[in-house]
């Protein structure tokens, strides 16, 4: 008995010096309101930038952590933030919750990012950040106030890009720019028909809001369509970082023959893990429309013989005067025999034909169809006044573009999978029908020859 009660009194002093210090604890972290818990720095928040020393359109990371000695009553909500020359972005992840002892206490923690992305070269201060939280302490109640963060100051440097390729600048990590084209490298196209190029512009680390538009200078002779970019972001589970996508596609429509060519691409790429300036480049493409050799031959045949004649008339002396009499003479046929006015007509005649199929595609585009069947009958009218039936003029294979496209227009527009290839190939097969050779009347001597 006088043993247990040795040891009782041995863990009498342990015991009393842990209740005082529960009750202390109990007694330091009492707060009656946000402004005591604020001034004793029982509540405070942390900001951090992942660098601050960057180039125009670098990713600045900013991570935000809240912490409370007591738990919060609600989530992380970060305020509007403007900065004049950069972007600002939310992080789209949710707040990250967690505990974690900190200098032998027991801290509540909030966590959230914002991605800052500086347009101009020059210093930024990032204003103070006022964030509205709400803690609950021991005695039940719900407390709530701001927590200021300090500003931060970052500098952003300039690449030493003249004003063009600075609009196309990306940075990134990893970077690339690619082609693919709805017909093969070495076929070869008609008059009217199309080819679609699509450009794909992928950057690791930046995000779609930042990307340059990806362009190509319109080649003679050609009709380009430009669809509206698609753009995408995609977060890699794994690395967490973002991936910017950017689809751009046109459609090339050929109006005259022999060799188009469509400009290279080309786009610097500032490589963030080196720190190096890159470019990315899809090299220019050659289309052949038509068949371009007979074309060249005959123009080349044509110029020999100009060229040859003109210096047997240089040599004899006649030029000047043979020249003279020969315009006169021509000048004067054409006014009397009414070839000028012709000529004319068919010069307004074809800028029609243009204008009318520019409009057709452009309709196909916009997905007007109904529009676009009413420019394709006044076509069809100009074209060939006798007949005035689309579908009279066409293949199995236009037949069944045109069909598809009279469905989508009297079905209350609904969309249709028309593209601006096959409205090409209609539009084609309308101005410039398949003739067919006729066999001519053989005379059969047999009265029935069926029988």
């Amino acid at each position: 008995m006088s043993r247990t009660r040795t040891r009782l009194f041995a863990l009498y002093p342990s015991v009393v010096f842990a209740i005082a210090m529960w009750v202390f604890s109990n007694v330091a972290l009492a707060v009656s309101s946000f402004e005591q818990a604020l001034s004793e720095e029982q509540v405070r928040v942390g900001v951090n930038l992942s660098s601050q020393d960057v180039v125009v359109r670098e990713r600045v990371t900013l991570d935000i952590e809240l912490q409370s000695l007591h738990p919060f009553a609600k989530d992380l909500t970060l305020p509007y933030v403007d900065i004049e020359g950069v972007v600002v972005l939310n992080d789209k992840q949710p707040v990250t919750s967690s505990v974690r002892s900190i200098g032998n206490q027991k801290w509540y923690t909030q966590k959230t990012r914002m991605f800052l992305f500086p347009t101009l070269a020059e210093t930024y201060v990032l204003p103070t950040l006022s964030i509205n939280t709400a803690i609950t302490p021991q005695n039940g109640k719900v407390l709530e106030g701001r927590v200021n963060s300090l500003p931060i100051e970052f500098k952003v440097k300039a690449i030493g890009l003249n004003s063009t390729e600075a609009s196309s600048l990306v940075v990134g990590k990893k970077a690339s720019l690619s082609l693919q084209r709805d017909r093969e490298a070495g076929e070869e196209l008609e008059i009217g028909d199309a080819i679609t190029f699509t450009y794909k512009l992928d950057v690791a680390g930046s995000d779609t809001v930042v990307l340059p538009e990806i362009k190509i200078d319109v080649p003679n002779g050609t009709e380009v369509y430009r669809k509206p970019a698609e753009k995408e972001n995609i977060l890699n589970p794994l690395s967490k970082t973002n991936n910017a996508v950017v689809e751009q596609r046109f459609t090339i429509i050929f109006q005259e023959p022999g060799s188009v060519i469509v400009p290279a691409v080309q786009i610097p790429w500032w490589d963030t893990d080196t720190q190096t300036l890159k470019e990315l480049v899809v090299e220019k493409q050659i289309v052949v429309t038509g068949d371009s050799r007979v074309l060249n031959l005959a123009s080349s045949g044509v110029s020999k013989f100009f060229d040859s004649a003109f210096a047997w008339f240089r040599v004899n002396g006649y030029a000047e005067v043979i020249l003279f009499f020969s315009s006169g003479t021509i000048l004067w046929l054409l006014f009397k025999f009414g070839a000028l006015a012709y000529l004319a007509s068919n010069s307004k005649r074809r800028a029609q034909r243009r204008s009318r199929k520019r409009l057709f595609l452009s309709h196909i585009d916009s997905q007007a169809y109904s529009k676009a069947i009413q420019v394709l009958y006044l076509i069809v009218s100009a074209e060939r006044r006798d007949i005035n039936v689309v579908s009279l003029h066409l293949d199995s294979e236009s037949k069944k573009i045109w069909e598809r496209l009279l469905e989508a227009a009297y079905d209350n527009e609904q969309i249709c999978d028309v593209s601006i290839m096959e409205a090409g190939i209609l539009l084609n097969r309308v101005m410039y029908p398949v003739t067919t050779k006729s066999t001519g009347f053989q005379f059969n001597w047999r009265l029935n020859p069926q029988k």
